[in-house]
């Protein structure tokens, strides 16, 4: 799970830009150690989700969803993969 400071940092940066973008976001930390987004599109009817996955020190999985009905239905968007580069030296 991610460090208690860690989420009081993020949900201060979140609402900082909610303020600035009027975007409604929901960002959560489950017990699977996955943090999860979910908002409304800015300037459409569509809806987003998007789940970062820890896969280990040097690895994070960022998977995107796209929802035209309301969150009824959702289909995947983008899925990345982030790696850290080696030190140099």
């Amino acid at each position: 799970m991610p460090h208690a400071s860690m989420k009081k940092d993020l949900r201060e940066s979140l609402k900082t830009r909610l303020k600035a973008d009027r975007q409604r976001i929901i960002a959560t930390f489950h017990e699977d150690g996955n943090l999860y987004f979910e908002a409304d599109q800015f300037g459409t009817s569509s809806r987003i989700r998007m789940t970062f996955f820890n896969q280990g020190p040097n690895q994070v999985r960022q998977l995107g969803h796209v929802s035209t009905d309301g969150g009824k239905t959702w289909t995947v968007s983008f899925d990345l993969t982030y790696v850290r580069k080696a030190a140099k030296g």
